[in-house]
This record gives structure tokens, sequence and C-alpha cells, in this order.
């Protein structure tokens, strides 16, 4: 399983604690103040994995992920998160998910056959606070419009599709640690979290753009809040009217 392959990859016990920091992992009860992985912040208790994360685009002419790593894509994602996309995927284990794959595509004849992402759902949140701390919990797709309508993205979950990995000098890498992709909006096929559409980031069409009215400033810390819904939770508005002018 790819779980596995990830965990011996990363040198790390299957539960997705550290093999090098047991002691620290947390436990039901007290995951609010324990930190298991730079950047993550993981709740068993409650079933969530909170990523430390800073809003990077307000505005541009499109985007194409809500969160990426530093120095990857920031140029068409609103955030970027802290955490090594890798260390997402252990933490999204260790609430008992496991992960499906993101869009594939592959030749059968003289034609392409594609097979959408897959994976447990998972609701994607933005927490911000206020200067008294008074934390407001947002869902993520509220952060993102379509170009032609302006209306923001359906609240629908994303999928943990959980990357994949690729060859680099005869080792076996993490895709998204290499490519920065954590949370897509299009199918780049190498993301941690991916939406149930077919656009990819080279069919989409620039559709869709940051809500700026809804982002704050640049450089505002925030956090990406990430928990597992049940597995009947409905696909996404593209994959039910694929074709459709205003995707």
């Amino acid at each position: 399983m790819k779980w596995r392959a990830l965990a011996a990859v990363l040198g790390v016990w299957a539960t997705g604690v550290s093999a090098t920091a047991d002691q620290d992992a947390p436990k039901p009860g007290e995951a609010d103040n324990r930190s298991t992985w730079p950047g993550i912040r993981l709740n068993l208790e409650d079933r969530w994995v909170d990523l430390e994360a800073t809003v990077v685009l307000r505005e541009g002419e499109w985007v194409e992920l809500l969160a990426c790593t530093p120095n990857s894509r920031e140029h068409e994602s609103v955030l970027t998160v802290d955490a090594k996309p890798s260390h997402v995927h252990l933490a999204l284990l260790a609430l008992g998910l496991e992960p499906g794959q993101p869009r594939t595509a592959r030749r059968v004849g003289q034609e392409w056959v594609s097979e959408g992402p897959s994976g447990p759902p998972v609701a994607v949140s933005v927490v911000t606070s206020d200067e008294d701390g008074e934390e407001t919990q947002t869902p993520a797709s509220r952060w993102i419009v379509r170009q032609k309508s302006g209306e923001p993205l359906a609240d629908e979950p994303w999928v943990f599709a959980g990357s994949r990995f690729v060859k680099l000098n005869q080792q076996d890498i993490y895709a998204a640690d290499l490519n920065g992709s954590v949370v897509s909006i299009v199918n780049f096929g190498d993301e941690v979290l991916a939406r149930r559409t077919d656009l990819t980031n080279q069919t989409d069409a620039q559709a869709f753009d940051a809500n700026t009215e809804a982002i704050p400033p640049i450089g505002t810390r925030v956090i990406l809040r990430l928990k597992p819904l049940d597995d009947d939770a409905p696909a996404d508005v593209e994959q039910r009217s694929a074709g459709l002018g205003d995707k």
C-alpha cells in the first residue's frame, strides 16, 4: 500500500508517529497542545489536523491551489503551509484515513483514459483569529470564486488523494514534497488533497480566482483545518456537471 511505502521512505511507524519521538505523540484529550511534526497540530480526540499557514495571494489572474509549500507555487495559491506535505499525509494516517490516489491518465489504444482523484472525503476550513483571539472557522471553498460567475465554490469536501512517489537520483521521493502541492483546486496529479473534478492545471482555462473580499491581508497567519468526513459525502459539482461553461 502507498501509505506503507511512505512510512518506510520517511522512516516512521505506520501509526504516523515519528520513530525517534514516540514520547512526543499527542494523546486524546491533550492533542490541542501537542505538536508531532513542524507546522502541524494533531487533534486525535476531535479528529482533525491543523496546519499553520500564511496568506500569500488575495488577487491575481487566477488560482489553481488553495495551499502549497513556500517557494513552490505561490503565484497560483492563496496560502502557503509551514508543514512538509508528507507530514500532512502522515497526520491524516494517524487519524485512521487511508489515501486514494490523485487523478491519473493512461493510454488505451489511440485514446487517453483519465481516472479522477479518489480517497476519503476531508472538510477543509480556514480558522482566523481577531484581535481579541476570537476564532472564526470558514469553509475554505468560500475563499475561491469562479471567474465567470463570481460565485464561490460549493461547500463540498476535498479527498485525501495522498500524492504519489517519483524517482529522483534513484530514490523514491514523495511528489508533493518536491512540487509543493498540498491542497489543490484543479488536478496536478501530485497533490495531498484534491477536489473531485476532471479539471486539471492544463484544462481549467483559468476558471478560478481568489475571493479577495473574503481573504485577510497578505502575511496574515491562519490555520488550515482538515477534518475527515463520512464516506458518503457528495461528489464535487464539476463531476456532476461536466461540460458546463462556468466551470
